[in-house]
């Protein structure tokens, strides 16, 4: 017999269920994802959407024609997820931490790259860019472990 049967039995109404809140965000602390500064539009999966377009507009064009689209499609695409993942991280609803350390490397990595167009210059750079992302997973695993206990 399940717990209503008990709860009946007994003479005892069963627990009222909370509300059904699908569709709606949750408010801060409650355990669930976090609301987007904007409400309920769809804001980040509509920029998603956008660049993923403008990527595939820009490789079915070629280097040629297609590098504009497809450079602003991968940033678009890096803003929208990385604004989610920063809320989402920042919250204590998911830890991020590995991309978030991750994508500051990238950009060191790109600027040395494009700025001295020297392969060994890049090879040198990787050291001191693993140690960035080591510190940087390092205090923002921590700062997520000290979100979700609070």
């Amino acid at each position: 017999m399940g717990r209503r049967g008990r709860a009946r039995s007994l003479g005892q109404e069963p627990a009222p269920r909370p509300p059904v809140t699908a569709g709606r965000p949750r408010e801060r602390g409650s355990g669930g994802r976090p609301a987007a500064p904007w409400g309920v539009f769809p804001l980040t999966e509509i920029a998603i959407a956008i660049g993923v377009v403008a990527v595939v507009i820009g490789l079915t064009r070629g280097a040629e024609n297609g590098g504009p689209a497809f450079i602003a499609g991968v940033g678009i695409s890096l803003l929208a997820v990385g604004e989610l993942v920063v809320r989402e991280h920042f919250s204590g609803f998911r830890s991020h931490a590995l991309l978030l350390a991750f994508m500051p490397v990238v950009a060191v990595h790109t600027a040395v790259a494009l700025l001295t167009k020297d392969p060994t210059a890049t090879r040198l750079a990787v050291l001191p860019e693993a140690i960035l992302f080591g510190g940087l997973f390092v205090l923002l695993r921590r700062r997520f472990k000290r979100r979700i206990r609070a």
